[in-house]
């Protein structure tokens, strides 16, 4: 097991390493010229020519494309996550500072909601397979899992308008201020995540409960007369939960991804939201420096989960 934990942060540096060049070299092959963007305006004249020149020097971009990365890599290392904005001047430290903590906010909810639904529809399904509750529980999870996230978002705030007059806040409050406001605020957004979370969530648990109520063990306990529910709550659950525990704590990671389109449309001012707005005003330093963070958001779970897997169950190994 420590060889299996220790092989799995070793490969976590180059992963991220290997991220991180990509990451800025796609923001290097972007086409159009970022000082064109901040300036505008014509800049054919000299005066805008020699304004964009002194502007390329003062955002380093004459530099070697090496220097740009290795600078860009300390700054990562250092606190100071790629400098300045380009476009406000605010210092990207103090954007995810102020954005960080709405995604994390939006994620743990996300994430408390579809683990209180989805281990037990899992186990209501597997309990009655092939009778109303299971296809009941299948046809909801094969919808969440198909529907795209800013589809169903966008037909709930069409509904909610048409049916009831009624949308989510426009202006986003924090918890403290405005507790009412704050939650109608990020709930809907949550709602909509965990659907398409805990659908996977519930077809992994249905699987794995089946597959744990044929073992022998679950046989003998029916057979010296113990309860359904216990043998359900006491033997088969713990033992189905390992897989689901596994195959969740991944998800995660694609629960982040997931963030980016739903607090664009629901007005939430997190890391998702700052990366669309970044990529509206061609604001690379922000652009890559956000995305290296849920990238290294990402890649950390990964493999927080698998050592905790290698924790509950010392039998894995690294091949």
């Amino acid at each position: 097991m420590r060889r299996y934990i220790g092989r799995r942060v070793l490969l976590y540096f180059p992963t991220l390493l290997l991220a991180s060049m990509a990451i800025f070299a796609i923001m290097r092959v972007l086409p159009g010229d970022v000082t064109q963007v901040i300036l505008g305006g014509d800049q054919t004249t000299p005066r805008a020519l020699a304004q964009a020149e002194d502007l390329r020097q003062r955002l380093g971009l004459n530099d070697n494309i090496v220097i740009q990365y290795f600078r860009w890599v300390w700054s990562m290392i250092n606190g100071e996550f790629g400098g300045a904005s380009i476009v406000s001047r605010e210092p990207i430290s103090e954007i995810i500072a102020r954005r960080l903590p709405v995604t994390l906010e939006l994620a743990a909810w996300t994430t408390l909601i579809a683990w209180a639904i989805s281990i037990p529809s899992g186990v209501i399904a597997a309990m009655y397979q092939n009778r109303m509750p299971d296809y009941f529980v299948r046809i909801v999870t094969v919808a969440g899992t198909a529907l795209p996230n800013f589809w169903i978002a966008l037909m709930l705030i069409l509904i909610m308008l048409i049916f009831f007059s009624w949308t989510p806040p426009i202006f986003y409050l924090d918890l403290w201020e405005n507790p009412v406001q704050h939650m109608l605020k990020i709930i809907w957004a949550a709602l909509i995540l965990a659907w398409g979370y805990s659908s996977y969530l519930t077809r992994v648990t249905r699987s794995t409960m089946l597959e744990v109520l044929r073992q022998d063990y679950v046989r003998t306990a029916r057979s010296r007369g113990l309860r359904e529910r216990a043998v359900v709550l006491r033997h088969a659950l713990p033992n189905a939960m390992i897989p689901v525990l596994t195959l969740g704590g991944l998800q995660l990671a694609t629960l982040l991804s997931g963030t980016v389109i739903l607090e664009t449309v629901f007005s939430l001012p997190g890391i998702g939201q700052g990366v669309v707005q970044a990529a509206t005003e061609r604001d690379y330093p922000v652009i890559q420096s956000l995305v290296m963070l849920l990238v290294t958001l990402m890649l950390t779970l990964n493999v927080v989960i698998d050592i905790i897997y290698a924790k509950i169950d010392p039998r894995i190994s690294y091949g």
